[in-house]
């Protein structure tokens, strides 16, 4: 079988390796007392220990609330609009009150105003409707028992 121009060569060439580079210079030694790094060490943990035991609190301040006009309208649109995210809420409130809430705040806001209704109303769903029927067959089963 003839390759013709594609055929390999008989030998390969290896190139030298190349010399090795001269050593760096050694670095001139450092002198140190002993009492300087005694010194040192004594600053370190005089540092240590006062940030441990100091009286400043450099704790963060708490997250202002939002104004109460605000409350109001996040809450609504969370009870008539369950599938709305906090992101999603707070790009409305930022467009229609041209303030600048971040999700954070709506997730807050819904944690400490908002509250789910379970029951047989229509913004339910059906799972939390058996549910809370299930709950009541039992505890109505339990006290006629006794």
């Amino acid at each position: 079988m003839d390759l013709g121009r594609f055929s390999f060569p008989k030998k390969i060439m290896v190139p030298d390796p190349l010399p090795p580079l001269p050593p760096l210079p050694p670095l001139p030694p450092i002198i140190v007392k002993g009492s300087t790094i005694l010194e040192f060490h004594k600053t370190l943990v005089k540092r240590k220990y006062s940030r441990l035991f100091s009286a400043e609190n450099k704790r963060k301040s708490a997250p202002t609330p939002p104004l109460q006009e605000l409350i109001k309208p996040i809450i609504w649109l969370k009870t008539n609009n369950s599938s709305f995210s906090y992101p999603r809420i707070a790009d409305i409130a930022n467009i229609h009150f041209g303030t600048d809430i971040e999700p954070e705040v709506v997730r807050r806001v819904l944690g400490k105003h908002y509250k789910q209704k379970l029951g047989g109303d229509d913004s339910s769903s059906r799972m939390a409707f058996i549910g809370m029927t299930k709950v009541n067959l039992w505890s109505m089963a339990l006290f006629f028992c006794d």
